[in-house]
Order: C-alpha cells, then sequence, then structure tokens
C-alpha cells in the first residue's frame, strides 16, 4: 500500500511577532473562547473534515482549507498551530459529536438492549459524519509520520465503543435480557461489521449500509436473546 509522505513545509505556521492577536470591543481576532471564535474554528473544521475524506491529508493545503472556508489563512495558524493541528481538532470533535449524540439518546435507553441497538443506530443517524472519519482516520494510518495524539485520538472512539458494547452486554448477561455470550467477542463484531459497512459504500456505491446495519441489528438481538 502506497504511504502518504509527511506533512510538507507549507502545513508549518510562519514565524509569529509579538503577542497573538486578542479580540476586543474595537476589533480583533475572535478568541478561541469567544463566541465568534468558536464559530469560526467550527467552520474550519467542518470545512477540513470535508476535504480531508474528499481527498486526503497529504494533499489538503491550508489554502485550499482556507478558500474552500472562506477563511483567511492566517486564522488556521491562529487557532490550531497547523495541519496536523486542525487534523486533530478535527478527529477529536468528530469522536465528540458522535458519543454525544449516544449519550442523548440512550438516556432513554435503560435496558441492555436499548443501549446496544442505540449505538448501532448511531451509525444510521449519523453515517456521512462516521463514514467521513473512517475516511481521513484509515489515511492517516498509512502516512509516514504520525503523531501520538492524533493515535491517541482515534483509539479512543474504538475503546469508548468497546466499552459502552461491553457493559451493556454484561449488564444483559447478568439481568438474563442475553445468553452467555463473550462480551469481547461480541463487542468487536459489532464494531468490526459496522467499520465494514463505511468503507463497503466507497467501493459499492450501490450498497445500502443503513439496511444492512439495521438487518445485523436484528440478527445480532435475536442471536444473543436468552433462551425463554
Amino acid at each position: 500500500m502506497t504511504r502518504s509522505p509527511s506533512p510538507a513545509a507549507e502545513d508549518r505556521p510562519p514565524a509569529r511577532r509579538g503577542r497573538p492577536p486578542r479580540a476586543s470591543a474595537e476589533g480583533g481576532t475572535p478568541t478561541l473562547d469567544s463566541p465568534a471564535g468558536r464559530d469560526i474554528a467550527a467552520r474550519l473544521r467542518e470545512t477540513a473534515l470535508d476535504l480531508f475524506s474528499r481527498h486526503n491529508y497529504s494533499t489538503v493545503t491550508i489554502k485550499d482549507i482556507a478558500d474552500a472556508s472562506g477563511i483567511n489563512p492566517s486564522l488556521i495558524y491562529y487557532y490550531f498551530g497547523n495541519k496536523e493541528g486542525l487534523f486533530l481538532a478535527v478527529v477529536e470533535s468528530t469522536i465528540t459529536a458522535a458519543f454525544s449524540r449516544f449519550e442523548a439518546i440512550s438516556r432513554k435507553s435503560n435496558t441492555p438492549e436499548a443501549i446496544v441497538s442505540t449505538w448501532i443506530e448511531i451509525h444510521i443517524l449519523q453515517y456521512p459524519l462516521l463514514q467521513k472519519l473512517g475516511k481521513i482516520s484509515l489515511d492517516y494510518a498509512n502516512m509516514e509520520s504520525r503523531n501520538a495524539q492524533v493515535d491517541t485520538a482515534i483509539k479512543r472512539f474504538y475503546r469508548q465503543e468497546s466499552a459502552v458494547l461491553k457493559a451493556a452486554i454484561r449488564q444483559g448477561i447478568a439481568d438474563g435480557t442475553f445468553r452467555a455470550v463473550n462480551p469481547e467477542a461480541q463487542a468487536t463484531f459489532i464494531s468490526t461489521f459496522l467499520d465494514g459497512c463505511l468503507f463497503r459504500q466507497v467501493i459499492m456505491p450501490n450498497f445500502n449500509p443503513k439496511a444492512a446495519i439495521r438487518h445485523m441489528r436484528a440478527l445480532l438481538l435475536e442471536q444473543m436473546k436468552a433462551p425463554a
């Protein structure tokens, strides 16, 4: 497999003179903790996620992101340091969005079966977002130059997913909802199947991932159900 080259020199921020600009009543660059700054940063992350997933990390430049978002490229350096910093922010914010949606829905999921079902449902509700995350994670995995923070952020998604699923399955076994399956193996199967759906559509555009995910969920929950 061809590996992506390490980040280019253009990704390094230009040297700064003096202190970075501060937001003020008189104007200036909004700080990241201000509403305007958060909005700009969110637009940059959204644009970068779209470009990274449609192309790849190594070929997308700061200028590409700035042009597509309509935001001055200096603000990318100001808010994220460089392209790698923006990529890390994109990965972290995408993972946070997925789990925030899950947590919001799962508050009403008071049974092990409902929790497992809800996590699978998230991959239907947020399919485009998670497919983009999968694409950029795969692209990143083939880079020659890796960043420990990005590695940790990507692995966090799988650790959290595994923890949610294993806890629900163990609880289901304990309360008699599920038969005595292997929680680790079941969680890995679910995760692997969902990843497969994210990438299969890239290869086969006519593939219906939502139907496949729903079918898998029905089979899985039936297979895990404890005997009457």
